[in-house]
């Protein structure tokens, strides 16, 4: 009786191989401005009945006909409206299409600013976020794991798992540096500004979005575990690290009764 066996991969050779999947689905000879305008031309209210999707589809050369490319779209189709959500195609031409830095910038502004006010509120940018991480951390990954071997299965599916994970502080992360230094809505101008932060321009690109939330979530963990550990085996502090400490708080205390 024959066995598989699995090659465990680290999460740079599964983004590796998750980025090469996405060649599968031919957005890539596409440019973004194209899938963008499409979309929206054979929809209605941002969504796209079976016939225009596919008319879609074929206007920008994908073969939907494919299995795997027709299970692909299923996840960006809502079962309740029966519908494709324009937004989220746009999204992948967007992450996967043919453009400028700045057209792609202007494209992701542009599809959530749902009240065209030429300005998005919290909330809009909240909805952006959500979507770009869906795209990058589940549905992509998915293509993955239908393109991959047995051998690399594991791996991919143990990694789509701790992107998961990920998803919620990655967001909140981002709202974080998106609105530290404005008020509660954001003009183009400012939303431009903002991608000239490496860490904000990884919100067009999936590969680069993964690493980064990947290498955030072991920054916060590691810094968990040593919280642990300090809690566990006081004594692992020194002397220099303890005067310190008291030094803080003294002079927050000093602070306090200054202020009365």
């Amino acid at each position: 009786m024959g066995c598989c066996s699995s090659r465990h991969l680290d999460h740079k050779s599964c983004d590796e191989l998750i980025h090469n999947s996405e060649n599968y689905l031919g957005l890539f000879k596409c440019k973004s401005i194209d899938i963008d305008r499409i979309t929206h031309r054979n929809s209605y209210n941002l969504q796209m009945s079976q016939i225009q999707f596919e008319l879609s589809c074929r206007n920008l050369g994908i073969n939907y006909k494919d299995p795997i490319i027709s299970d692909f779209f299923m996840q960006i189709y809502n079962q309740n409206e029966y519908s494709y959500s324009v937004r989220e195609f746009t999204l992948l031409g967007i992450f996967l299409g043919i453009g400028t830095k700045e057209e792609k910038i202007q494209l992701l502004f542009q599809n959530y600013d749902i009240d065209a006010s030429k300005t998005l509120a919290y909330e809009e940018i909240q909805t952006m976020l959500k979507d770009i991480c869906r795209i990058s951390f589940q549905y992509l990954p998915s293509l993955a794991l239908r393109l991959c071997t047995s051998e690399e299965r594991p791996s991919i599916e143990k990694y789509k798992l701790q992107l998961r994970r990920f998803r919620n502080s990655t967001i909140k992360v981002y709202l974080e540096i998106i609105f530290e230094d404005v008020g509660n809505e954001i003009t183009m101008d400012e939303f431009k500004k903002l991608f000239e932060k490496p860490i904000i321009g990884n919100l067009i690109n999936a590969s680069s979005l993964r690493m980064y939330s990947k290498n955030l979530y072991a920054a916060v963990r590691n810094q968990v575990e040593a919280v642990k550990a300090i809690i566990a085996n006081p004594e692992l502090i020194d002397k220099e690290m303890m005067d310190k400490l008291e030094s803080t708080k003294l002079k927050r205390k000093m602070t306090k009764t200054e202020l009365g």
